[in-house]
């Protein structure tokens, strides 16, 4: 049955009494609340307690003292550090905290009575406003070490079939949230907090690569058979699924490719056993082998069988193995240059010297050797040989005694000991040395003196190979021509393989930046 009009109006008029009952109690009992806010509000902030803006102007004066004094400590699962407020660069903004204040006080009658009834009477609270230097804060907190978790991507596994090893988030301190609950922990009071961490999740998820996972069942779910002669090799599903990387595109889709390094180590035991070298070839005067040749392994087309593989692709191979015959140089005379002379010489005994002289010969120069006098007799096929091809052959001593010449011996020890090498060199070559480096650069007043004395000028060297301590024919070679001189001496050693495997480099190097080399006369 529907109510008559007045039967509505009556029930209305009863809900409104009842409201206005209840308002009027409520402000009654608030009412010397009410009356205290609306004349001289009373507000907290950080414990200090005040009503006018001067008082509010002398509390925050204090409290940005006190909190400029402050530290504060980060807690960690096992470990703590305190830092100063100064050191994380955080203050009290005056300004802000002022606003804030008038915003409160500020406040229409109805909106102050609502704040009355949040705060049952009592004085209301406000947080300071505090200011951050972020930079400052992430320096204070550098040395802060926690353990962090690396996301962990899925990833495939063989286990008769091919199946997913699901993802996990991982988590990372963040120092930049860090200082900004730093911040709002201070502004509520607080003295230590926590440290914040960032999660950290996977690039790819088990639901993303739960999508493509049948393509690779597809492409991993057969062998594939390689063979080369009569050797097989057979790659199967479990190494392939070893084999495979999902990578993430820009558009978060997901792709399948091979790991290049997995790919290139199976190619790598392929060319093991595909891959020979040609017997040495027989070489002429001046020619010089650059590589021998042999059977070779075409890389790029077994990466290519893998790079295009599909679901349908043929599942055999056979390995494409090419034959390269050998390489040889032919070497020619450099040309003479326009700086003048560079003259290389070679200390001690003649061990390799007919190669030296070989390759001087075929590249048109002429160098220097420095023999020592007791040597001179098992030398002597290859001094004269090199007197003959229009080198130098000149004296290092006779007894190649180093400490001796360092020592200061006697002038008329140094001076037969030159003597002896002269007479020893002349007996054999027929021709008089004319220079004397001594052994190993050493030399006192008396050895310039009995050098000149014996007809022979003394000699040492502006440019060294350090030959005897350095084995790598490139690094020779750079010791040489980086350092050149110009009418410069170059000092190497005829007993050093090394020294020869750098001479082509050494003689291009001179001759590429304009010198001619000379034997020394």
């Amino acid at each position: 049955m529907r109510q008559k009009p007045v039967q509505k109006t009556i029930a209305a008029l009863s809900i409104f009494a009842i409201i206005a009952s209840v308002a009027v109690s409520l402000f009654v009992s608030y009412k010397p609340q009410i009356t205290r806010l609306t004349a001289a509000p009373r507000l907290t902030i950080a414990g200090h307690t005040f009503g006018d803006t001067q008082e509010a102007e002398a509390v925050l004066a204090e409290l940005e003292k006190e909190i400029g004094a402050q530290s504060f400590t980060l807690t960690g699962e096992e470990e703590s550090w305190t830092v100063t407020t100064q050191q994380l660069g955080i203050s009290l903004d005056i300004e802000k905290t002022l606003e804030r204040i008038a915003e409160v006080k500020n406040l229409n009658f109805l909106e102050k009575i609502g704040l009355v009834l949040k705060q049952g009477g009592r004085e209301y609270s406000i947080d300071p406003v505090l200011t951050a230097d972020a930079e400052r804060c992430k320096k204070a907190l550098a040395g802060v070490k926690v353990p962090e978790t690396p996301a962990q991507n899925a990833t495939l596994y063989f286990d008769g079939d091919v199946r997913i090893r699901p993802d996990f988030n991982g988590e990372k301190l963040n120092l930049e949230i860090t200082c900004q609950g730093i911040q709002e922990d201070l502004a509520q009071g607080a003295v230590s907090g926590r440290i914040r961490m960032e999660t950290v999740e996977p690039k790819i998820k088990s639901a993303a690569l739960e999508k493509i996972l049948p393509d690779v069942r597809e492409l991993v779910g057969k062998a594939i058979l390689f063979s080369y002669g009569e050797r097989r090799w057979e790659i199967e599903s479990a190494k392939l699924t070893e084999m495979i990387i999902i990578t993430t595109n820009q558009d978060g889709s997901l792709e399948i490719e091979w790991s290049k390094s997995k790919l290139d180590k199976l190619i790598s035991s392929f060319a093991k056993y595909t891959n020979s070298d040609n017997p040495a070839p027989k070489l002429g005067r001046c020619e010089t082998l650059v590589w021998a040749g042999g059977y070779r392994l075409d890389k790029d087309n077994t990466k290519a069988i893998f790079e295009n593989l599909e679901v349908n692709s043929p599942r055999s191979y056979s390995l494409k193995v090419d034959h390269f015959g050998p390489s040889i140089q032919k070497i020619t005379p450099v040309k003479k240059g326009t700086k003048g002379n560079i003259f290389l010489t070679f200390d001690d005994a003649m061990s390799y010297s007919g190669r030296i002289m070989n390759l001087a010969g075929c590249y048109g120069i002429k160098v220097t050797f420095f023999v020592i006098g007791q040597r001179a007799s098992a030398d002597a096929g290859t001094m004269r040989l090199a007197i003959a091809n229009g080198h130098g052959v000149q004296s290092h001593g006779y007894e190649h005694a180093a400490y001796d010449y360092a020592t200061g011996h006697s002038y008329s020890w140094q001076y037969d000991d030159i003597r002896k090498s002269i007479n020893a060199i002349t007996a054999i070559t027929g021709i008089r040395p004319t220079y004397f480096r001594p052994p190993g650069g050493n030399h006192n007043e008396n050895t310039r003196k009995a050098a000149a004395a014996n007809g022979v000028r003394m000699i040492l060297w502006n440019t060294t190979s350090i030959d005897t301590v350095t084995y790598a024919p490139s690094q020779i070679c750079g010791n040489v021509i980086y350092h050149l001189v110009p009418s410069g001496t170059v000092l190497m050693h005829s007993t050093k393989s090394a020294t020869v495997a750098a001479l082509p480099c050494i003689i291009r190097g001179v001759a590429r930046v304009g010198y001619s080399m000379s034997a020394l006369r």
